[in-house]
């Protein structure tokens, strides 16, 4: 059985510019137990190039390179190839405090935790607002509600989520659609009715 407690899930389209930095902040990541794996979706810059370079001295990395799907297709792809216990979304523009896998780890120590949802740090030039929510459970068909209701944040990523939660809902079977796919995730995974902390910690970079 794997000990990795996170795999973080990059998704790459032509991230040349933001990728390097991205993984770094990563690789950066206090906690140990972590595997990296980069989608590049049929990027046509140098994203793949210099995710390789990367990966020469960091050997928990994998690359996956595919055709352009979009990014649904290659989420799923990457949660095909995960083996960590949660999953946790990065785009490839944004980037992590270094503390911030362990943060949220701390919160799944409850038994049966299966998503932990954080704030983020919204980065305007050089304003950075700190988004912040509130500590709280929330469980049963609650999470689906607060989603649709936006009350909470339907983006895919800033949240840890259970790789076996993601796997065996009607996520892995979506069609590679293009609008909407961050809220159709979390109405899949709100479905499940699944245990929920949303807390106020903040690492995610926007």
């Amino acid at each position: 059985m794997s000990d990795i407690k996170i795999s973080f899930v990059v998704i790459a389209y032509n991230a040349e510019n933001d990728i390097e930095r991205c993984l770094q902040s990563i690789i950066n990541q206090t906690l140990d137990k972590k595997e990296i794996i980069v989608v590049d979706d049929g990027s046509t810059d140098r994203t793949l190039l210099l995710a390789e370079q990367m990966k020469k001295n960091y050997n928990q990395m994998m690359i996956i390179h595919q055709k352009n799907t979009g990014i649904l297709g290659a989420r799923k792809r990457g949660v095909d190839n995960a083996n960590g216990k949660y999953i946790f979304f990065v785009d490839s523009d944004d980037y992590l405090a270094e503390d911030i896998g362990m943060r949220l780890l701390a919160y799944t120590d409850k038994k049966g935790v299966d998503i932990v949802v954080s704030g983020y740090y919204l980065c305007n030039g050089i304003e950075i607002i700190n988004k912040n929510m509130h500590f709280e459970e929330i469980k049963g068909n609650e999470y689906l509600k607060r989603i649709l209701c936006q009350q909470v944040v339907h983006s895919a990523w800033g949240k840890l989520i259970k790789r076996e939660l993601l796997s065996n809902s009607e996520f892995m079977k979506l069609p590679n659609i293009t609008m909407g796919e961050d809220l159709l995730i979390n109405v899949c995974l709100g479905v499940c009715q699944p245990l929920v902390y949303v807390t106020s910690e903040c690492g995610y970079f926007y």
